[in-house]
């Protein structure tokens, strides 16, 4: 009886010592398994910072390749604009050999042809204003100061502005316009062409302003609005010598009784043609927003 007492009990404590085992195999490998589920995670971390930047990696190469094109761009229309050039002073050079006759005003003549052509070349950034009526006075000099001040006027309407350098008539811009032509010269480093962000703001607000009140020009406004939100995100990138197409209308504002200018659209066009205006503007206006039969 004994004998079975102390089997009893050596079984009892093999059996405990085994459980400590156990207990114990099983703290490790929970152990383990945590240390390994934290490798994971930060293994996973590491891939996403990984893919991270190589996406950031990405988007700087493809900047950097857009701004080589654009660079690129640059450089094959200066390139091509010097090439211009190059070839009127080789002309102008040609034309200037003096003869025997004209030897002494011959310097003076290929003084004011080069002085004309680099005239030429500053001209190409002006700006051509349809709508300034003709003067009747005959004094030449009271036309010229009347000219300016009707141009002023109209151009009161822009904010922040430039003076221009220089006005002048240039004659009518279509046979049909009884109005003519005035020709305004800047200096284009000072010229604002970005919208201001408050300014488009209040367009905004007016326009859904409108909408509510079922406004019966909300068709027309939201065309102009979209215009001029496409202006505001892409604004022009003009560059010295730019040719530029203008969609707008001249009309009178009767509270001030001053001309303005109304510009919708400005874009860069390779054609030497700077404003649609009157004939034009209808016939968008009649096309799109004169609703038939009514």
């Amino acid at each position: 009886m004994c004998g079975s007492r102390q089997s009893t009990a050596k079984m009892s404590d093999s059996i405990s010592d085994l459980k400590s085992e156990v207990k114990s195999m099983k703290e490790s490998q929970e152990t383990n398994m945590s240390t390994i589920n934290n490798n994971v995670t930060d293994v996973k971390a590491q891939i996403i910072e990984m893919n991270t930047s190589i996406t950031n990696l990405s988007k700087e190469q493809n900047q950097l390749k857009s701004s080589l094109l654009k660079l690129e761009k640059r450089v094959d229309i200066g390139e091509k604009k010097l090439e211009i050039l190059e070839n009127d002073i080789s002309k102008l050079s040609v034309s200037s050999i003096p003869s025997t006759s004209h030897t002494g005003s011959q310097p003076l003549v290929n003084e004011e042809l080069l002085m004309e052509f680099q005239e030429r070349i500053r001209r190409q950034r002006n700006l051509i204003l349809v709508g300034v009526a003709e003067q009747k006075c005959k004094n030449a000099e009271e036309r010229h100061t009347r000219d300016d001040f009707d141009v002023m006027k109209i151009l009161k309407a822009f904010q922040d502005i430039p003076t221009p350098i220089k006005i002048h008539r240039i004659g009518k811009y279509k046979l049909s316009d009884p109005t003519g032509c005035a020709q305004i010269h800047y200096d284009t480093s000072k010229c604002n062409t970005r919208i201001n962000s408050s300014c488009m703001n209040d367009l905004t607000r007016s326009f859904a302003k409108a909408s509510r009140m079922s406004c019966d020009d909300v068709d027309t406004m939201h065309f102009m609005l979209d215009k001029i939100e496409q202006k505001y995100k892409n604004p022009v990138d003009f560059e010295e010598g730019d040719f530029l197409s203008v969609l707008g209308d001249i009309f009178v504002e009767n509270l001030k009784d001053i001309r303005i200018i109304n510009a919708y659209e400005c874009k860069k066009t390779n054609v030497d043609r700077d404003i649609v205006w009157l004939e034009e503007l209808r016939y968008v206006y009649d096309k799109l927003y004169i609703k038939q039969g009514i």
